[in-house]
């Protein structure tokens, strides 16, 4: 069992922004909407024009997650499950028709763009872990946070987690298992400190699938309700089961 507090926090998706409203949509969540991009006018020009929608979100929850903590000290861990997805549908849709491909657009297509454009905007040069894990992407980015922080005991700064995905292109979403709708969700962890502290867990796995939803925002509607009547929040998925469970 592993124990980390969550310093700080920032969700985005569109229609929801802001603590009230993701507190609201905690207690009556509902389902999440496809299009829209927060503003990120704290990133560069030249990199904001090439930003796409997945970019977007993540940057914009980083900020305001994190401002208050140090962007340029912060290691961190980006996990999306298809990362800038649409991005590398459309080129290959160009391809397709022999158009030339754009270098630059080629850039924001890798898996870790968003650790990339992190770095440069924040002119942080710590350690990044870009994870994708399929349906388990969260909670494997979640482990992978706390295994930077503890790895890290003798230098105990705060780990930037960062959870996020677009919404499917129709050209692809009858082939996933995915749930619709976009969001990011930024977790600031820190060394547990005694003070709402949480632990993390394996149990053995289960044949039936975790509820449904997005693994990140039901974690953090578990994590925003705070119901003494809800102590832990499993995700369950067939090999494993993650089990939060709020210290004390």
């Amino acid at each position: 069992m592993i124990a980390v507090s969550v310093q700080a926090w920032s969700a985005w998706s569109p229609g929801i922004e802001g603590e009230e409203a993701w507190r609201q949509w905690a207690c009556d969540p509902k389902p999440l909407e496809r299009d829209g991009s927060p503003k990120v006018n704290f990133v560069p020009a030249m990199l904001r024009r090439r930003c796409d929608q997945l970019s977007r979100m993540m940057l914009y929850v980083t900020n305001e997650s994190a401002e208050a903590t140090g962007l340029a000290q912060m290691r961190s861990v980006f996990a999306s499950r298809y990362g800038s997805l649409s991005t590398m549908i459309s080129m290959l849709e160009e391809l397709a028709v022999d158009d030339p491909l754009s270098p630059a657009r080629f850039s924001h297509s890798v898996h870790n763009t968003q650790a990339g454009l992190f770095s440069i905007y924040a002119n942080n040069r710590e350690a990044s872990t870009s994870i994708a894990a399929r349906q388990e992407t969260f909670a494997h980015g979640f482990l992978e946070a706390v295994s930077v922080l503890h790895a890290a005991h003798d230098e105990p700064r705060p780990v930037l987690l960062v959870a996020g995905d677009a919404a499917i292109p129709d050209i692809v979403g009858g082939r996933s298992d995915a749930h619709e709708g976009s969001y990011a969700l930024a977790l600031v962890l820190a060394p547990a400190n005694g003070s709402g502290d949480l632990e993390l867990s394996l149990e053995a796995g289960a044949k039936a699938s975790s509820q449904p939803g997005t693994d990140a925002l039901l974690f953090l509607s578990w994590f925003l309700r705070n119901d003494p009547k809800e102590p832990r929040f499993r995700l369950v998925h067939p090999k494993r089961t993650w089990v939060w469970t709020r210290a004390g």
